[in-house]
Formats: C-alpha cells, sequence, structure tokens
C-alpha cells in the first residue's frame, strides 16, 4: 500500500511539472498588452517628470540620441520633479502589426483647458521587451498628425515642419480666398446701389 501511496505521489509531481508550463503560457500577457503596459509607464513617467523613467523605455538607438549634446529630443526627457500630474494622459487599446514587431498605442493628452489633444506612442519589439521609437501628436489643435522618430530626430523634424507649413499655407489660402470672395460681393452690392446702375429691366 505505501509503494502505491508513493508511486501516486510521485506521478502527481511529474503531472504538475508537465502542466506548470502550459499554465505559465496561458496566463503571459499577450503582445498587445505587453506594448499597451510600456506606452502607459512611458506617458505616466513623462506625466510626472520623470525623465530618466521615459528614457528608460525608449529603444537603445533613441535613448542615444536623447543624450547627445544637443539633441533636439533632449528636452523631451528632462527631469521635473515640479510637474503636476493633475490631467494625466489617456492611454488607449494597442494596435499592433501583424508581424508583431511595431505598435502604436493612441493617446490623448488633458489638458487643463479641457482640450484634449490626440497622438500615439510608437513601439518597437526588441531583445528586452517593447520600446518607444516615437510618438506622432498634432501639429496645431486638428491639425494634421506627424510622426517624430525619435531615433531620427532631424528627419522627423524636417516633415513635421513641412507638414506645419503646409497646413498654415492651406489656412492663408482659405483665408484669401473667403476674403476676396466677400470683397467680390461688396463691389457687387455697392454697384447696385450707385445711381443709374442698371437694374435689370
Amino acid at each position: 500500500m505505501h509503494r502505491n501511496v508513493r508511486f501516486a505521489t510521485t506521478m502527481g509531481v511529474v503531472l504538475m511539472l508537465l502542466l506548470l508550463p502550459l499554465f505559465s503560457v496561458g496566463c503571459r500577457p499577450s503582445p498587445k498588452q505587453q506594448a499597451q503596459d510600456t506606452a502607459s509607464r512611458f506617458v505616466a513617467a513623462l506625466d510626472r517628470g520623470d525623465g530618466d523613467g521615459a528614457k528608460a523605455l525608449l529603444t537603445d538607438a533613441a535613448r542615444e540620441r536623447s543624450n547627445e549634446p544637443g539633441s533636439m529630443t533632449a528636452n523631451l526627457f528632462h527631469d521635473d520633479k515640479d510637474k503636476s500630474a493633475a490631467n494625466p494622459t489617456t492611454v488607449g487599446e494597442a494596435a499592433v502589426e501583424e508581424d508583431g514587431r511595431l505598435a502604436r498605442v493612441p493617446i490623448t493628452e488633458n489638458e487643463k483647458d479641457g482640450k484634449p489633444t490626440g497622438g500615439a506612442i510608437l513601439l518597437r519589439h526588441t531583445d528586452d521587451g517593447w520600446k518607444v521609437y516615437g510618438m506622432a501628436m498634432p501639429v496645431a489643435d486638428s491639425g494634421p498628425m506627424v510622426t517624430i522618430n525619435l531615433e531620427h530626430p532631424e528627419a522627423s523634424m524636417g516633415e513635421a515642419l513641412g507638414t506645419a507649413l503646409g497646413a498654415a499655407f492651406k489656412g492663408i489660402g482659405e483665408g484669401i480666398g473667403a476674403m476676396a470672395k466677400g470683397f467680390g460681393e461688396g463691389l457687387a452690392a455697392a454697384s447696385r446701389t450707385q445711381p443709374g446702375a442698371s437694374t435689370g429691366h
């Protein structure tokens, strides 16, 4: 009887060891959840002014560029312990590309004036898990979205400038068009009120 009990105990232990990997795989977060978690920690660090904490979640290339003297992205990640997190950034659901290498996580910055601003955190899957390599943000309120590649900020800044200028010139063009239309309508109205103007009869 003791031999049967010992055998049953041994088989139970072996069975548990065989099933343990299956349970661990089932409890592991999905790539979408992992990417979203990284984005949440990244924006939380920025919200509380923890530059070093945010840089720890960058890809190696992006972190190296942010540490270069005079880097265009250095100001994004400076420590600001006095920064208030009264309006924390909201993180949406991650979208992972089919090959599983890149992910995009939408965010909403809740400004103090009550006007939310949309954007996105861009991530790449590395040997160390998901890391941030870029951000997408609007040029202005309701303006076009531009992508800032933190690994190659100079090229991204050129693209952003071009998009901003394009939006500005579009606005100027629309303004000039409206002004010209109004001016033409004003001339037509004035001509109808002049003595001797044709009444169309």
